[in-house]
């Protein structure tokens, strides 16, 4: 854990009480093996949303476990991995895109649905064949 890291998990040490027997240092050296691997972007991330009492299913009148807040850690850690990941471009077209049906056909459906022509004269016109 870098400098940023160990401030980041200090603060949210500070922010909830602790028992009067509990070694700070050990304390602070048990989180930093618990988050071996885990990036200092997750760490903050993670302290801040457990100060800020946003972390479901948090006590909000004690500090988590260092297992508990690794585990947390980690899956932050990993969802900023996936963001990170580059993103597929959507396939770009040469040329512009026409519907699979003759515009003329369109325009008659459309007068037809409007009341312009009957859909008899549009199925007869376009032989369309339709189930009986």
């Amino acid at each position: 854990m870098d400098q940023r890291a160990i401030q980041e998990v200090s603060l949210l040490l500070n922010a909830f009480p602790q028992a009067r027997d509990t070694d700070p240092k050990g304390l602070l050296y048990a989180f930093q093996i618990a988050l071996e691997g885990v990036s200092t972007q997750a760490i903050t991330d993670m302290a801040r949303r457990y100060i800020a009492g946003a972390v479901e299913g948090q006590s909000t009148d004690y500090a988590p476990s260092p297992a508990a807040f690794a585990k947390e850690a980690r899956k932050r850690h990993e969802l900023l991995e996936i963001k990170a990941r580059p993103r597929l471009e959507a396939p770009q077209r040469e040329e512009p895109y026409s519907p699979p049906v003759a515009p003329e056909k369109v325009l008659a459906w459309r007068d037809a649905l409007a009341g312009r022509r009957t859909l008899e004269s549009v199925i007869e016109q376009y032989q369309i064949k339709t189930a009986q």
